[in-house]
């Protein structure tokens, strides 16, 4: 199975880009593309018990509860947008499992990013450094 955990995408949403003088961020850049995904993990039933919060003013992180467990979520540009959710159990880590509630969540969150006319171009990749590759369709292939 492959699981790919970061999607790369565009979107007709506003890059709500906030510098100060010097030229840094006040405001990390796409706060309205982290509302919507916020929204979007909403749709799905999910509980969103924090966030969209800055990350070292480069980012957005948000905490998304499905399936009785937690995950961590992130959002930033770098000429795309960059999605990545992640499951944050050092248990599963060390067992190398996936579980069935995160592999879903990727599933049905894929389905209504690809769905939502404010984005496109979805690509998903197995981690960051394959951003100069094409990407694939959907985060999870095979069993």
């Amino acid at each position: 199975m492959i699981v790919r955990p970061y999607a790369r995408f565009q979107s007709t949403l506003p890059e709500d880009i906030i510098e100060n003088e010097e030229g840094l961020f006040v405001q990390p850049p796409g706060r309205s593309v982290a509302d919507a995904v916020v929204e979007l993990f909403r749709e799905l039933g999910c509980e969103v018990y924090f966030g969209p919060e800055p990350v070292l003013d480069i980012a957005w992180e948000i905490g998304v509860q499905a399936g009785g467990r937690n995950f961590r979520v992130g959002v930033n540009l770098v000429e795309d947008y960059w999605f990545f959710i992640v499951n944050p159990s050092w248990l599963d880590k060390m067992l190398g499992r996936r579980p069935a509630a995160y592999l879903d969540l990727l599933r049905r969150f894929a389905q209504k990013l690809a769905d939502d006319g404010r984005f496109s171009n979805v690509r998903w990749y197995v981690d960051r450094s394959e951003a100069d590759t094409a990407g694939a369709s959907a985060p999870v292939e095979g069993r």
